[in-house]
């Protein structure tokens, strides 16, 4: 089984796509992650870590996946999200 970690506790990984990783939250009613793949920075055989600032996962809560296109955004090779990260 393989985690991710959150500011607020660790999510079980649900699926692993080209694009996305899904992670959920709950029991019940889960709610549904939808991380960029590319944010991923490290895997040591359980967890599974992401380069995220704290606070900011809601930002990809959804209840549908995204398109390759939705995401590219976030893509190591597009050089406009890279700048963006630099300048924070």
């Amino acid at each position: 089984m393989t985690y991710t970690f959150f500011s607020n506790g660790p999510r079980k990984v649900e699926a692993v796509e080209p694009h996305y990783v899904q992670t959920a939250k709950g029991l019940v009613q889960k709610e549904k992650f939808f991380l960029p793949r590319d944010l991923a920075v490290d895997f040591d055989g359980s967890t599974l870590w992401f380069n995220l600032e704290a606070g900011v996962e809601d930002r990809f809560r959804r209840a549908t996946p995204p398109t390759e296109e939705e995401y590219a955004i976030y893509s190591v090779r597009n050089a406009a999200y890279l700048a963006r990260l630099r300048s924070r």
